[in-house]
């Protein structure tokens, strides 16, 4: 039941001489280092324990609770005044959000920041993801008449980022890629969702975001423009030299990572949604290998903003099309990227959704995926009553990205593994929690 990344990941740390072979003694010596910190253990998860650790060491990606153990114990640390008035003074040194909040009310605004992620990790710690699902969603339908643009989302999370840096006196890779993958996965996106009509928009969304690629690509200043904005993003990573042997080979990556981005655009835009998530994950290990990490990407969105207004001008990139363009690299690349480590179990929902061929999601479709992990009808159904009732859909249909969210979130908590153990747990298990009308959206009216 262990998953062939996690395999990899354990063998290559057993085969410390990187013969393609591994002693038995090297073996018998790690599984023993794990059975003393689980001495209840069955040799099972023992091995899976062991091949987790060695993922985690190569990736910086642990399991979905250690990444919360990680965010909700650093965010005890902070002090919500001190902590919402530096992240305040770090948003309006951006331009575009400086005119949206008045200094006067400063302090008013920086305890509304640390307020709204207060209100969204306590969501969290229940562990109900589909209701912090449907609270976000609610959350970003209010936002719509505050004129919040989410284009802003992004500024948000490097402001929110560099807080936390500042605060706890650096950032670790795990605890930047904890942070990024619990805020985009489970605030973000559906905050989006609500803000954004997306399943409506997400067609409208890829053609505007490949049409403005192209036209921007054509222009000569194009790259010129983009390296001077990507080293002057407030807030972002001032090490992009680090990144690239020199400036030409700088301008060379530039120039392919928007070649690649109009290729994944022009995918989605032909339906071709699974080829494009998964052209997305291939660059995954390479970005991460490179010492890319999540604030690079988001300096990245945010200066290719800005590129677009100075190359091809106001007339072309509308607030329609910068709007396309934030949600077209939080949801189809950002998150893809953040959640590549996860992909095994999600690959597999995303075929079986190409293939089901329907919207809506009934007990003849769910079998056929239950049947792709070899289990029997009873499961099935057992599994088909959880989802309705953690997604509260008793009386309307569940949808097929109700499925490929549930079982991501699932894969999440279950990193080494397979498809068919991810599939068989969630099946047997009870729902996470009884769902029960609650008041705590109502915190942030």
């Amino acid at each position: 039941g262990i998953s062939e990344s996690h395999i990899f990941a354990g063998f290559n740390r057993l085969d410390v001489d990187h013969t393609g072979k591994v002693s038995l003694h090297n073996f018998r010596t790690c599984l023993m280092d794990i059975f003393a910190e689980h001495p209840d253990a069955s040799h099972t998860v023992l091995l899976a324990k062991f091949c987790q650790e060695a993922f985690n060491h190569v990736s910086g990606y642990s399991s979905l609770d250690s990444m919360f153990g990680t965010v909700f114990s650093q965010w005890r640390r902070m002090k919500l005044e001190d902590f919402g008035e530096c992240m305040y003074r770090s948003l309006v040194q951006d331009a575009s959000l400086e005119k949206l909040f008045r200094r006067e009310r400063m302090r008013t605004q920086s305890l509304l920041f640390a307020a709204f992620i207060q209100v969204a990790l306590c969501w969290l710690e229940e562990r109900d993801y589909r209701k912090v699902e449907r609270d976000m969603i609610s959350l970003g339908l209010r936002q719509r008449s505050y004129g919040i643009q989410p284009a802003y989302v992004c500024v948000f999370q490097i402001a929110l980022l560099q807080t936390l840096c500042q605060n706890l006196n650096g950032l670790s890779l795990q605890a930047e890629i904890s942070w990024s993958v619990v805020w985009s996965h489970f605030v973000v996106a559906p905050f989006l969702q609500g803000l954004v009509d997306l399943d409506g928009e997400r067609p409208a969304v890829y053609r505007a975001v490949k049409d403005l690629l192209v036209e921007t690509k054509k222009q000569p200043n194009c790259i010129q423009n983009l390296v001077h904005n990507l080293h002057h993003v407030v807030g972002g990573f001032w090490d992009w030299n680090r990144l690239f042997r020199d400036p030409e080979h700088e301008r060379q990556h530039l120039a392919m990572l928007l070649g690649f981005l109009v290729a994944v655009a022009d995918d989605l835009d032909n339906g071709e949604i699974l080829k494009a998530r998964q052209r997305i994950r291939g660059i995954a290990n390479i970005h991460w290998d490179r010492g890319v990490v999540p604030r690079h990407m988001l300096a990245f969105q945010h200066a290719m903003s800005v590129t677009f207004r100075e190359v091809v001008g106001p007339h072309v990139f509308t607030h329609a099309a910068e709007s396309s363009w934030a949600v077209f690299m939080q949801t189809e690349v950002l998150e893809i990227l953040l959640l590549a480590p996860f992909a095994e179990t999600q690959d597999r929902v995303e075929e079986w959704a190409c293939e089901v061929g329907c919207r809506s999601v009934d007990l003849k479709a769910f079998s056929s995926l239950t049947t792709l992990a070899f289990l029997d009808e009873s499961l099935a159904e057992k599994g088909l009553e959880r989802l309705r009732a953690e997604s509260g859909k008793y009386h309307e249909d569940l949808t097929v990205n109700d499925v490929i969210k549930t079982f991501c979130d699932e894969s999440m908590q279950h990193p080494s593994w397979t498809f068919e153990k991810v599939v068989e747990n969630y099946c047997k298990m009870p729902p996470a929690r009884d769902l029960y009308l609650s008041g705590s959206s109502e915190l942030l009216e």
